[in-house]
Formats: structure tokens, C-alpha cells, sequence
């Protein structure tokens, strides 16, 4: 049936089931492959919605992906700016490998940026942090443009702009935006999530070696699940449930673009970041002497 269905058809059914959560391989892997025999018949708002719901529900292959891009250039012209952000950002969090060049989306977003929406532009400028393009790109006045914007910006969009600006050399948050996102950061400090039960029974386990750590620990708008101090170093242990963190469920190894940024913001700010996924850990037969020697491996290693 899904063969049949045109290019508004396959956006809307996608758009639909990613935006309630409904992952279904089956349904997505048919309607990838419908919109790779249609893509010619897309228009830029279709690309981006459909390469938003399988970011969403973490399903894409990156063939696709190029297949899409390719596409996306030879339509270039008429994206708009809500289109152009939407197909970075999934981009981005599908943390694509670039085998496809962006250049020609980047350079629409100089004659788009005065259109951009407030969230537009949020997602705009943490997509090309994660995507690192060849293009060079005009941090300052897409930052002059977002403290504009301040009033309208969501804690969300501030969080975004404050993580991209952290890893792009010389450039620094305007006053205003500094503010706006140190009154974001303590609202959101004070919210701490519950640890879930994976990260409980890592946590046991330093208990066992009288370690001393710290879970949903806050650092730059970020909860880490488990941070320890360990020979006066300090490291930030991720507890990486495959659905959540890395593409396809875990059947690539390529993270997810979030996850990419904060391991990047830590790792600058002093961390040294240990990953470790559901999958990994139920093969560990003694986890305390893992994470011991883990640690110790690390510490010899600085």
C-alpha cells in the first residue's frame, strides 16, 4: 500500500507516527524506501519533515541520508528558513558523517537568517556546532541576530545557543544572552531528574569500591548521570541506554548528535568521559573490578 503513496502522503504518515513516538522498523523502513523511489516528487518542507520523524524515532540509513542532501541542493533556492532548519537539525542529531557536502545549505542560511523564527535560529546554530561544515560560517552575526531575539528565544533555544557558542573559538555570548542563560541554567539545576535503574546499578557499584561520586551531577545545563572524583581527577561516567544514544539502536556505533556535543563540552571543560551502554554491561562479569581497573586505566594514562 505504501508504494502507492505520493510524497505528501509518506511526509504526513511519517510526521505522524514520529511525533507520538510509534516506532515501528517495519513502517519506517517502507516509507524511507517509497521516499527514495519518490524523492525527485519532494519539496523542501517533505525532505525536512521526513528526515525529522526518522530522527526522531532513530531510524535512517546514511545512503538515505546522502540521497536526501543531494535532493535538498538541487532545491536549494526555494527552502525556506523553517524547512532549512528542520533538515539540519535532524541532520545533526543523526550526527551525519558528511559524505555529502552541506555547503550549499549553509549558504542559503545568509539570505535566509533575517526570516529564521526564534527556535529556527536556536536550532540553526547548534546544528552546524554538531556538523562542523567545510563552509565558513558567520558565528557573529547569527549571535547578533539571536540577541534580538532574547525575549522570544525558549529556555530550550538559549540552552542550544549556549552549548554551539561553548565550542566555537572567540566567540563569546553577548551580555544579555549570558544572563538570559545563567536564569535558565538555575531553574533547570533545580529539577533534577531520578537516575533510572541502570545508572542505580552502576552507581552500586562504586559504593562496593568506596568511591566517591555523584549522580545527575549539573554542569553547563547538563545532567551528568554519574559523576566520580577519583585521584583528584574528575570524571563523567554516561550510562548509554542503545535507544537513546546512539543511531539505529545501537547497530551503528555513531551517536547521537546531543550526545556528541556534551561529550565534546566536558571533555574541554576538564572530564575525562566514559561511555558505557546497556549492551556493554550486561557482558561484564565482575562490574566493580571493571570499573576499577577502568578508572585506573585512565588515571595512568594522563
Amino acid at each position: 500500500m505504501i508504494t502507492q503513496f505520493n510524497p505528501q502522503q509518506l511526509t504526513n504518515l511519517a510526521w505522524t507516527f514520529a511525533r507520538f513516538e510509534m516506532r515501528d522498523v517495519l513502517l519506517f523502513s517502507a516509507i524511507q524506501n517509497q521516499t527514495s523511489c519518490t524523492l525527485a516528487e519532494f519539496v523542501p518542507e517533505g525532505l525536512s519533515k521526513i528526515v525529522w520523524s526518522l530522527a526522531k524515532i532513530n531510524y535512517c540509513h546514511d545512503s538515505f541520508l546522502d540521497a536526501v542532501l543531494i535532493q535538498a541542493h538541487r532545491l536549494v533556492d526555494i527552502f525556506d528558513g523553517q524547512s532549512l532548519s528542520t533538515l539540519l537539525w535532524a541532520m545533526a542529531q543523526l550526527n551525519y558523517p558528511g559524505t555529502v557536502p552541506l555547503d550549499p545549505l549553509i549558504n542559503r542560511i545568509a539570505a535566509l537568517a533575517k526570516t529564521f523564527s526564534s527556535q529556527s535560529l536556536a536550532n540553526i546554530i547548534w546544528s552546524l556546532a554538531i556538523l562542523q561544515p567545510d563552509s565558513p560560517i558567520d558565528w557573529s552575526d547569527l549571535l547578533s541576530l539571536a540577541n534580538t531575539r532574547i525575549d522570544e528565544l525558549s529556555d530550550e533555544g538559549i540552552t542550544q545557543i549556549y552549548h554551539a557558542t561553548f565550542l566555537v573559538p572567540g566567540i563569546q555570548l553577548d551580555t544579555n544572552l549570558r544572563c538570559r542563560c545563567d536564569r535558565v541554567f538555575e531553574q533547570r539545576k533545580k529539577h533534577k531528574p531520578q537516575s533510572n535503574s541502570f545508572e542505580e546499578m552502576i552507581a552500586r557499584q562504586f559504593d562496593r569500591l568506596n568511591i566517591n561520586y555523584e549522580t545527575q551531577f549539573f554542569f553547563e545545563g547538563y545532567f551528568i548521570d554519574i559523576k566520580i572524583n577519583f585521584n583528584n581527577r574528575k570524571y563523567a561516567l554516561e550510562c548509554d541506554g542503545t535507544r537513546f544514544h546512539y543511531v539505529n539502536e545501537g547497530t551503528d556505533s555513531r551517536r547521537f548528535g546531543h550526545d556528541v556535543l556534551k561529550e565534546k563540552i566536558l571533555t574541554k571543560s576538564g572530564f575525562t568521559v566514559i561511555r558505557i551502554s546497556d549492551k556493554d554491561y550486561i557482558n561484564i562479569k565482575q562490574p566493580a573490578k571493571w570499573f576499577r581497573n577502568l578508572l585506573s586505566k585512565h588515571d595512568h594514562s594522563m
